[in-house]
């Protein structure tokens, strides 16, 4: 049987690590709340300029230019607004994704420190039920945190391409 800290060890480098990715999925979540600000403003612009566009060039037979202008901005204003939502809810996501990271890894700080299993007189270890136990419950703790992290992560690279499409569509 492996040594009892190497479990806990194990499971402290887990940890570890999905904290660090932890503050990298923070600051992407930053960026992509940044960048959906900024393709509100992009979308707030592209209407007022074409109402005034529509304004400067108004006469009496562009009055269906002016009505189309108009509903195409507002289909877009409408799309601005649908992915609004979309970003806040998965915002929401990450947040409750985070939160079950956060409760890993208290669980995780909460186990009690390692300590070697007894000794038998030839000096070989004895792993004793409660040892086994709670070197499982170590390693059980750490695969759930693992595992949230991955859906993260998942989610992030999701969120970063839907993104990216966004730009390159509105670049257009």
């Amino acid at each position: 049987a492996p040594p009892a800290g190497a479990g806990v060890a194990q499971a402290g480098e887990e940890v570890r690590a999905m904290r660090a990715e932890l503050e990298a999925l923070r600051a992407s979540a930053a960026s992509s709340a940044a960048e959906a600000e900024r393709l509100r403003a992009a979308a707030a612009a592209a209407v007022a300029s074409e109402e005034e566009e529509a304004k400067t060039k108004a006469g009496p037979t562009q009055a269906q230019a002016i009505e189309a202008a108009l509903q195409a901005a507002e289909a877009r204003v409408e799309e601005a607004q649908r992915e609004a939502a979309e970003e806040r809810a998965a915002r929401l996501r990450m947040h409750d994704a985070l939160e079950a990271v956060k409760a890993s890894a208290a669980a995780a700080r909460a186990l009690p420190p390692a300590v070697s299993a007894p000794r038998s007189a030839d000096g070989k270890e004895n792993e004793t039920p409660q040892h086994a136990e709670a070197l499982a419950s170590a390693q059980h703790k750490g695969r759930q945190a693992a595992q949230a992290l991955r859906e993260i992560r998942l989610h992030a690279e999701s969120q970063l391409a839907l993104l990216s499409k966004r730009m390159r569509e509105s670049q257009r």
